[in-house]
């Protein structure tokens, strides 16, 4: 089976969400049957390497099937300087400046990836060959329908893994637009990553004079935990795991703190005052000092984490907050999930370049730890199917607080478990049933 995929940042490391699930998705098809997948795709500014980028990426998995990577080379580099500068608070002048810079200026590579796919097309005899667009945008969309040649293709699945209604109401607008304009006869799949980008596609499309539920189909699959065993299941072990000795240095400093403290409570991600902000986690500390317990950060080695942590310690670093900057291993990680008591995500539910739902609690649900997350629509449904867990309104630090404090009382009586449900929702045979079933119906 042969698949050509359309996305931007595409190639590793995998550690940043939207990425972990295309790779997973493509690999779970190939459960199935064996695939023959190129991805043409932009590289991403905040980590892409140029040594990686000019040969291209090619990942064998373990089922004969093979993952191609080819990369349309960005005209901005000035974007990868402002990435790096950039402060770590996320919601002021400085972010809107280098959004709408790379609003700008994305439109030269999307065009450039547009007509590649229309050279690789154009070469091509069958059209039946589908092709994944992945969190293609607007612009993106609206630039592929209109093209004559892709008219000719019969077999277009969207995946989606943010919830941004404009985003979202904007791309169903132009596929509208083209549908009809064009009179396309294309069958379209959307692929969402959660409930709650499904039901509001299927609430969007039902708004339009124009039915397009006869022209599209919108089916719904979690994401797929990257943690060890998913990814050894997959093949993909040996292009995203490692054995580093440093990772067993961090499970032996993290089993010392469980030693230490009562109960251990787990960040990982991110680290900025979008994902967490810094006045909530002093509020935290204090008030798990009372339960002789810690907070225990792993976040990646970024500027916007060290700008972060200096000026938490310009303010004196609580003695029960231990922080480790360091790219996990997806082994690792999975053990680290496996000793804290309680995990935490006290992200800005409507922020951007947010996987919905973070991956990060859908890793902890599947290993049976209670969560506290701000609460979504996406978070709601996840945490019907779990067990102590708790979703509070978002921006509000006394609701946080009072919840992980309630919870760490409860954690004595707690055996925790994983729905079964869940566990099959994010078991990497549905998943790649589902995308079989999108790319080949």
């Amino acid at each position: 089976m042969r698949l050509v995929v359309l996305t931007e940042g595409f190639h590793p490391p995998w550690t940043e969400g939207s990425r972990n699930i295309l790779l997973g998705w493509l690999a779970a098809v190939s459960l199935y049957r064996p695939v023959n997948v190129l991805v043409i795709t932009t590289p991403d500014p905040k980590d892409a390497e140029p040594t990686l980028i000019k040969g291209g990426i090619h990942l064998q998995l373990n089922s004969s099937s093979r993952i191609r990577i080819e990369f349309v080379t960005s005209l901005h580099p000035m974007r990868s300087f402002l990435y790096q500068i950039r402060p770590s608070m996320q919601l002021n002048s400085w972010q809107r400046f280098v959004e709408l810079y790379t609003y700008i200026m994305n439109a030269i590579p999307t065009l450039m990836k547009v007509r590649a796919v229309e050279l690789l097309f154009s070469r091509l005899t069958v059209y039946e060959i589908p092709l994944m667009l992945h969190n293609p945008g607007p612009f993106t969309i609206k630039r592929l329908f209109s093209s004559h040649l892709l008219s000719n293709l019969r077999n277009i699945v969207i995946t989606l893994t943010f919830a941004e209604v404009n985003k979202l109401y904007d791309l169903l607008t132009i596929l509208t637009r083209v549908i009809q304009r064009y009179c396309l006869d294309v069958r379209l799949r959307i692929l969402a990553s959660s409930p709650y980008i499904g039901v509001l596609v299927r609430t969007l499309l039902g708004t339009y004079k124009v039915h397009l539920q006869t022209r599209i189909k919108v089916l719904v699959t979690l994401p797929i935990p990257m943690l060890g065993s998913v990814i050894r299941r997959l093949g993909l072990d040996k292009y995203v795991m490692s054995s580093v000795k440093t990772d067993y240095e961090i499970l032996g400093y993290i089993e010392m703190l469980t030693r230490r403290y009562n109960y251990v409570v787990l960040y990982i991600g991110q680290l900025n005052e979008v994902r967490f902000p810094s006045s909530l986690l002093m509020r935290l500390c204090k008030a798990l000092r009372r339960f002789n317990s810690a907070i225990l950060i792993v976040a990646p080695p970024s500027y916007q984490s060290r700008t972060y942590l200096s000026r938490i310690r310009l303010h004196s670093k609580p003695s029960n907050l231990h922080v480790i900057l360091y790219p996990l291993d997806p082994d690792t990680k999975e053990r680290i999930l496996e000793l804290a008591d309680l995990v935490i995500f006290p992200y800005r539910a409507d922020a951007r370049s947010v996987v919905d739902p973070p991956l990060a609690i859908v890793e902890s649900l599947v290993k049976g730890k209670p969560v506290i997350t701000p609460s979504s629509a996406s978070v709601r449904t996840l945490l019907k199917l779990a067990g102590l867990t708790r979703a509070v309104l978002p921006r509000n630090h006394d609701e946080f607080v009072n919840a992980v404090v309630s919870v760490l009382g409860k954690l004595e009586k707690y055996e925790g478990y994983t729905n079964a449900t869940l566990r099959s929702l994010t078991d990497p045979s549905v998943v790649g049933m589902t995308l079989i079933k999108a790319l080949c119906d």
